[in-house]
């Protein structure tokens, strides 16, 4: 048991090593991949909309439907990176000793 957050990060470091208080940063940085494709399909979403209705505001439902577009298309595209991430978070192995024991399974 940590007896404070000075005392967790001086044990983390003692036993596991410096690098491990970063582990999984990367994988974890790269899932802002979903956002950078969400927030612009909603706003291009927004956009052909409001120019199909001939401007103006729109209502909430429209701003649902292409919120909701957006969303699904972000997550079927980020989901592969999801899967990944989750799986490097848990491994103890560092990063290039993992690269050599990847092996690609096909589907079938």
């Amino acid at each position: 048991m940590y007896k404070g957050i000075v005392h967790a990060f001086e044990t983390i470091v003692r036993t596991e090593g410096v690098t491990t208080l970063w582990h999984g940063l990367l994988p974890q940085m790269l899932g802002v991949v979903h956002v950078a494709i969400q927030f612009p399909l909603y706003e291009y979403f927004k956009q052909l909309m409001a120019e199909k209705k001939g401007g103006g505001d729109l209502g909430v439902a429209e701003l649902m439907i292409a919120s909701a577009a957006a969303k699904v298309i972000a997550s079927v595209s980020a989901y592969p990176h999801e899967v990944l991430r989750s799986r490097f978070q848990v491994l103890p192995i560092p990063l290039p000793l993992l690269q050599s024991q990847l092996t690609v399974t096909p589907f079938v």
